[in-house]
């Protein structure tokens, strides 16, 4: 193998998140959370476009946010706590103490 070969199968940085063919793992999964969707229910192109549109405007309002934007989205917006143990609820405003 050449030089340039092998430099494009080492990733950049070590903390780089997970890539499915040229998109992010997380916004892969969006997209085929939605295929999968739209499989089930039998409206495959309907969920088709409409999955394209939804991977399309995640992608644009993680970009420029931080690694964990996601997760964050959902500990403000979900009622549960995901299964994080030290962690208050979302909606728990003012603490006493």
């Amino acid at each position: 193998m050449t030089e340039d070969q092998l430099r494009l199968m080492i990733p950049r940085r070590l903390d780089e998140t997970w890539k499915v063919l040229f998109w992010d793992s997380d916004v892969a999964f969006v997209f085929l959370f939605g295929i999968f969707i739209g499989v089930m229910s039998g409206f495959v192109v309907t969920a088709f476009f409409i999955t394209i549109v939804l991977t399309y405007v995640y992608s644009k309002a993680k970009s420029g946010q931080a690694r964990g934007y996601a997760m964050h989205l959902l500990y403000w917006n979900l009622p549960s706590t995901l299964g994080m143990k030290r962690t208050p609820l979302s909606a728990r405003r003012e603490f006493v103490g």
